[in-house]
């Protein structure tokens, strides 16, 4: 029995092989661009919350802000207004500059 060597494999197939390697690594390659192209659109857009959403962030705020206190009553109405304003006030240094 002999064994087989590179010499012993027909042209051809070596340039198949080199050709289908090659015709890989180029369609990868240009996957890989045309992905990170794709990701590189995809830029986050920051859009304002709707009211709903604004309300659940103030009751939330206001809620730590009782908790800090052991939820002693009476500040209910105080404890909304002091969360609301800390709320709107991020979200108003958060939005991006108002375009002209």
């Amino acid at each position: 029995m002999s064994k087989s060597t590179e010499a012993d494999v027909p042209k051809k197939a070596k340039a198949t092989k080199t050709t289908t390697a090659k015709t890989a690594a180029a369609k990868l390659t240009k996957e890989t661009t045309v992905a990170k192209a794709t990701r590189a659109k995809k830029t986050p857009v920051s859009k304002a919350p709707d009211q709903a959403t604004i309300n659940k962030m103030v009751e939330e705020a206001a809620y730590f802000l009782a908790e800090r206190r052991s939820f002693a009553p009476g500040f209910d109405q105080q404890d909304w207004l002091e969360a609301k304003a800390q709320i709107l006030s991020q979200l108003k240094n958060a939005s991006p500059p108002a375009k002209k």
